[in-house]
Parts: C-alpha cells; structure tokens; sequence
C-alpha cells in the first residue's frame, strides 16, 4: 500500500514538473520573440521615420535613403533596404545598408507586410508607382516559433519627406 501510494506521489511530482518546464519554455519562446521583433520593428520604424527618401517600396520591402549618423562628417544618406530572405519557416528580416553587409533583424517570420497611406490616410494601392504621395507607413510583422504565434504592428509618418502641395 504505501509502494502504490509513494508511485501515486511520484508520479504527480513529475507530471507537475513536466507542465511547469512546458509552460517555462512556452514563456522563454515568448519572451523570445516579442523581443526580437520589437526590436525590428522599431529600428524599422525610426528609419523610415527619418527618411529623406523612399527609394523603392512594395509589400514585402522597402528601400530608403536616411542619414543614419547625421553627426559623422558625411551628409550624404545612407540606402538602406529591408527586406524578407528566406522560405517557409526560416523567414527573416533583414536590413542592408548600400554597399554594406546585410543584418539580421529577426527571425522565426511568418508574415511580413509594408502598407503606405497618402495624406488623407487612404491605402495607396500601387505603392511603386505613387512613391511621392506616400505620407504614412504601416508595418505588420507576424513572428512563429514552435506553437507560439506573435503579431505586431506599428505605424509612422514620414517627416522628412517634401510635402506635395
């Protein structure tokens, strides 16, 4: 009897250790990626933020002039282009600056989508063709890692830009 009922104790010792090392780990992978993407999207979002140009944009890239150091002795802008590398599952976002190595920004990328608004915050359907009247830029990033799905999204307008009047 008290064989049986040491197994019983036994047992509920390990299956409670087994759930609370799931749940830590669910967690950690959490914990994880919001970091990793919230880092992404907002060095993305300072960038385009201060862009003096937008060079090329699409759903899935965007390539900008910005002067990443405005006090080095260079005032000249420096491209720089993200954009998604990868397929299925190994997604990521990376970041390169003209004649410069590319960075990783995140991985683990599900969804990666680059929306522009005009002025009077309508959704500009053909974003190449229209670059002068982009005034706002939204950016939703979709992050999967194992059974965790995580999704961000932030916005900026474009303040450096010369304003069409």
């Amino acid at each position: 009897m008290a064989l049986i009922i040491t197994f019983i104790l036994l047992g509920t010792i390990f299956l409670s250790y087994v759930i609370g090392l799931k749940k830590w780990e669910e967690i950690r992978t959490i914990s994880e990626i919001n970091q990793m993407g919230s880092f992404a999207l907002m060095k993305m979002m300072r960038e385009i933020r201060q862009a003096v140009n937008l060079y090329s944009v699409g759903e899935e890239e965007i390539t900008l002039d910005v002067d990443i150091n405005p006090k080095d002795a260079n005032p000249t802008p420096e491209r720089v282009k993200y954009y998604l590398e990868g397929v299925g599952e190994e997604k990521k976002l990376m970041r390169e600056i003209y004649l410069g190595p590319s960075t990783l920004l995140a991985r683990h990328l599900q969804n990666f989508k680059i929306t522009y608004f005009d002025k009077e915050n309508q959704v500009i359907d053909a974003p190449q063709e229209n670059k002068e009247s982009i005034r706002m830029v939204k950016v939703a990033l979709t992050l999967k890692k194992y059974n965790v799905n995580l999704s961000l999204e932030s916005s900026v307008n474009l303040r450096n830009l010369s304003s069409e009047e």
